[in-house]
């Protein structure tokens, strides 16, 4: 069957008028700017590549539309199936762009997208599987505002690349390499404006919850890289630290539940790692924010932060985390009863912030140390320190490291540093 060919020109002309300008016509034009007629809306993109869709084979198959606002930055996806994962559009969509899915794309797709849009206004393109390779087929050509192309799983790159100007046309070019799937060309090498990302133990159609390789933390990974990327070239910038400030004045000054999970999505997860305390989605965080955590923690509790390091979804603290166990702590040491002994340790809270509200949070600290600073458990002779562990992290030179080395001393100089012994071969 011959594959039938698009003119562009000619299918852009049928959006316009199609009957010939005359004398008489554009008299009457003259007469009624008196009183003109009501401006017709101006065709969506979504109608344009329905028309579009409606002149191809029947294995094609037209745009589904997300949001249509026009002053949102536009992403525009495609992959090989009918369907996409609406949760994944939505959250595209959350994040403050316009989005839309187009089945199975190809190189006309694309060229309609670039030239139906504002000479001025840039989009991003991500892919999957085939599309993926056709998309970067279609980036040796003049692309237009195309800001960024991101690409998961293609089976290669173009034969002709690479070129001097084929990264340069594009400010980020972004593929998302699963390790079980052969590769054309070597990820390891350096070339300007374009990123390769492998991920192991993962599988092509990773990032596609409708594929039988779904891979969860492969998928999540992913998803922050190109949603750094898209920020990047369409912005909006997020200040996630007064996201991230909003729900620890919640959480530890105002000491309000409701005002807590406002700071949050609908369905947020939290876990103390050390004690599987906490909650995943509204109701069950509710009740543990309202009976467990916020009425229980003592008075004396105070966090002291060490570090934080903003990532473009994520905010991770280190602090020092003190207080005086006069109340069963539970959310750290459930059935513990008060023992009204100090502790003092230290804890890193890793926080995911989603669409302008926190998703989901994990907390770590030394479960061990916890427990021996309450005198509950003997460690005598086993590896485990106090307060000397929260101490160090706020100043290194508090305590001396590698005091739980015996032979540690031996190895010193008499100005307290350490020896280097070389090693001596022989024949």
């Amino acid at each position: 069957m011959k594959t039938p060919t698009y003119n562009f020109r000619s299918l852009f002309s049928r959006l316009g008028p199609s009957k010939a300008t005359t004398a008489a016509t554009t008299t009457a034009a003259i007469a009624a700017t008196n009183n003109p007629p009501p401006p017709k809306k101006p065709r969506s993109l979504y109608s344009i590549i329905k028309l579009f869709s409606s002149n191809r084979p029947k294995h094609h198959h037209p745009a589904i539309r997300i949001n249509m606002d026009t002053n949102l930055p536009r992403i525009f996806i495609t992959a090989d199936t009918n369907e996409f994962d609406p949760s994944e559009l939505a959250q595209w969509q959350a994040e403050g762009y316009e989005v839309e899915y187009i089945p199975r794309a190809d190189t006309h797709a694309f060229e309609l997208l670039g030239d139906s849009l504002e000479s001025n206004e840039k989009y991003c393109i991500i892919a999957y599987g085939t599309a993926a390779t056709i998309a970067l087929e279609y980036a040796l050509y003049p692309v237009g505002n195309l800001a960024a192309l991101i690409v998961y799983y293609p089976t290669g790159l173009p034969s002709t690349f690479p070129s001097e100007e084929y990264p340069k046309r594009i400010r980020q070019i972004f593929i998302h390499v699963p390790d079980a799937q052969p590769f054309n060309f070597d990820i390891t090498k350096k070339i300007p404006s374009l990123k390769f990302q492998l991920y192991q133990n993962a599988k092509p159609g990773f990032a596609e919850k409708l594929t039988i390789n779904y891979n969860p933390i492969a998928q999540g990974l992913a998803h922050s890289r190109s949603l750094a990327i898209v920020r990047e070239v369409l912005g909006p910038k997020v200040d996630l630290e007064e996201i991230w400030g909003e729900h620890l004045l919640a959480s530890f000054v105002a000491r309000n539940a409701n005002r807590t999970l406002d700071s949050m999505v609908k369905e947020p997860y939290v876990n103390h790692v050390p004690t599987l305390t906490g909650g995943n989605g509204y109701a069950e965080l509710h009740s543990f924010y309202n009976e467990h955590f916020i009425p229980n923690n003592p008075p004396s509790l105070s966090l002291r932060q060490i570090s934080r390091t903003v990532g473009v979804d994520r905010i991770v603290d280190e602090m020092i985390c003190r207080f005086d166990h006069t109340t069963e702590i539970s959310w750290m040491l459930p059935g513990v009863k008060p023992t009204g002994r100090k502790v003092e340790i230290p804890i890193v809270l890793i926080a995911c912030i989603k669409a302008g509200k926190v998703f989901a949070e994990n907390v770590y600290w030394d479960q061990a140390s916890v427990l021996k600073q309450i005198g509950v458990v003997d460690f005598t002779g086993l590896p485990v320190s106090g307060p000397e562990s929260a101490w160090k992290v706020g100043d290194r030179d508090s305590v001396p490291g590698n005091i739980m080395l015996g032979t540690w001393e031996e190895t010193l100089t008499n100005d307290g540093s350490a020896t280097v012994t070389e090693g001596v071969t022989g024949s």
